[in-house]
C-alpha cells in the first residue's frame, strides 16, 4: 500500500517516507504514527488510540506522544502553527487533513531473495525503551527491537535511542540489522 500527499509518498511495504522521491529518515514510531493518522484520516484520532496503536497500550507520557507528533510534522514539512497535514483538535486528538491518494506499492518483480529486499513494516517490531537501575540509583536506558537472534549495538560517542532512527548514518543500518535479528542498544 502507498499513500501520496502533496510531494510526499508513504510506502508501507518498503517502510519508507519519501519527499519528491528523496528518502526521509523517520523513527519507526513516527512512521507508524503517520500511517495510523493517514489510515484514519476520516476522523479524529485520540491520544489514547495512538498510545494503543503505536505503543501497544504501554504507559507513555503525554510528552512522548507530543514528541512523536512534532517529529511526524517535521518529517512532512508541517508544524504546530501551520498544521497543513496534521491538525490538533484540542481536547480531542489529531486528524490528518492533507489530501491523500491511495495506491498499491510497486511490487518487486526481480525475483531477488528476501535478504536483498528492504525491511518491511510488517516484519518490524517497534523498539521498546526501558530503564535499568544501578546500585547508586542511576537510570540507564536501553532498547530492544526486532525478532530473532540477539545483536548488541553498543553506544558510541554520540547516540540517542530515539533520534538515531532519524539519522541518515544509522537508520538504514538498524533496519538491516532488524531483518531476522533482535537488536539491543
Amino acid at each position: 500500500m502507498r499513500y501520496s500527499f502533496d510531494e510526499f509518498e508513504l510506502t508501507l511495504d518498503a517502510f519508507e517516507l519519501r519527499k519528491s522521491s528523496e528518502l526521509v529518515a523517520v523513527e519507526p514510531q513516527v512512521f507508524g504514527l503517520l500511517v495510523h493518522l493517514i489510515e484514519n484520516r476520516d476522523r479524529v484520532v485520540t491520544r489514547d488510540e495512538l498510545i494503543e496503536a503505536i505503543w501497544d497500550g504501554r504507559f507513555v507520557s503525554e510528552s512522548a506522544v507530543s514528541t512523536r507528533i512534532k517529529s511526524a510534522r517535521k518529517a512532512i514539512d508541517d508544524d504546530g502553527q501551520t498544521q497543513r497535514f496534521i491538525k490538533t483538535v484540542h481536547g480531542r486528538g489529531f486528524r490528518f487533513v492533507g489530501e491523500v491518494v491511495e495506491g498499491s506499492s510497486d511490487a518487486d518483480t526481480s525475483g531477488a531473495p528476501k535478504d536483498d529486499q528492504p525491511a518491511k513494516s510488517e516484519d518490524f517490531v517497534f523498539q521498546d525503551i526501558r530503564f535499568c537501575h544501578s546500585a547508586d540509583g542511576t537510570k540507564i536506558a536501553f532498547t530492544k527491537a526486532g525478532d530473532g537472534p540477539p545483536l548488541i549495538k553498543t553506544a558510541n560517542w554520540l547516540n540517542h535511542l530515539e533520534y538515531d532512527w532519524q539519522s541518515p548514518v544509522w537508520s538504514h543500518v538498524f533496519l538491516d540489522i532488524l531483518r531476522g535479528h533482535t537488536m539491543l542498544r
